[in-house]
This record gives structure tokens, C-alpha cells and sequence, in this order.
């Protein structure tokens, strides 16, 4: 049975999404997918900042900045991401998958080098993060049980 177009790219949920691994090139800035940007931010009129919804359900607001050299525009998280990653422990070769919810909101989760969710234990981050009531998350981001290793 062929897999139907429109859900390419979706979480089960239909919301697109997207995968990446931390390289150290990408600790000060991460870019995003040019073929999520042009199916799915292309038409955003905020496209200058986006919130993330760390894996320990904190907001983090990240300028998204474009970098137009060589023919087509690289779209990237940067000012705030540096701090993004150090706040969410996230080391040089994780696994990080970003949800787009809409609106410039990602919700992101992290896996280690062994390809499981990060354990987090105690709440590690620190300062920049906006802790969200919990009715606002639950109006935002549906939570839903992700599975572990």
C-alpha cells in the first residue's frame, strides 16, 4: 500500500516534523531543513523568531536568521539556541527531533548517541527558559507518552 503524500514529513499526529543531529558546527546555530522551511515556514510572516518547547517542557524564544549565499536561503535557529543546548545538556552528536505545532512553536525531543530519549532525571535548566503554566502547555502542546529505552 503506498503512503499517502500529505503525511509526509508528519508525526502521527499530522503535525510535520523534522530531525536532526548536533554536530558542533551546529552548538551556536542549527539549521533547519530547506525542505521543511519551503513546505512548511514559507508562508510564516514571523519568521524572525521561533519558540522552542525544551524536553523539559520550558519555553525558549530563538532567533531564526537567514543566510541568503549560494543560490538558495539557509533558514537557522540561532541567538538563544547556544543557550538552548546548554541548558537542555544536550551534547555533540544528539538526536533532536523538532515538532512544528504552528506559529513559530517547536516542540523538541532529544535522544542520545544510543538513539534513546534523553534522561533527564532532576530539571537541569538553568536561566532563559519561561516556565508555562501547566493549562497554557496543555492548550499548546498535547502531552503525550513518548517511549524510552
Amino acid at each position: 500500500m503506498a503512503a499517502d503524500s500529505s503525511n509526509r514529513g508528519k508525526a502521527p499526529g499530522g503535525k510535520p516534523q523534522f530531525l536532526k543531529v548536533l554536530f558542533k558546527e551546529f552548538m551556536e546555530k542549527m539549521p533547519i531543513p530547506a525542505k521543511f522551511t519551503r513546505g512548511h515556514l514559507a508562508a510564516e510572516p514571523g519568521l524572525r523568531r521561533a519558540t522552542l518547547v525544551s524536553p523539559l517542557k520550558k519555553f525558549w524564544h530563538v532567533d531564526v536568521v537567514r543566510d541568503g549565499h549560494g543560490g538558495e536561503e539557509d533558514v537557522y535557529f540561532a541567538g538563544g539556541w547556544a543557550e538552548f543546548v546548554r541548558a537542555n545538556g544536550l551534547e555533540e552528536k544528539s538526536f533532536l527531533v523538532f515538532r512544528y505545532e504552528g506559529n513559530m512553536v517547536f516542540t523538541v525531543k532529544a535522544f542520545d548517541t544510543s538513539g534513546c530519549i534523553k534522561d533527564y532525571g532532576d530539571d537541569i535548566a538553568g536561566g532563559g527558559a519561561s516556565t508555562v503554566a501547566a493549562a497554557t502547555l496543555e492548550r499548546t502542546v498535547p502531552r503525550k507518552r513518548w517511549y524510552e529505552c
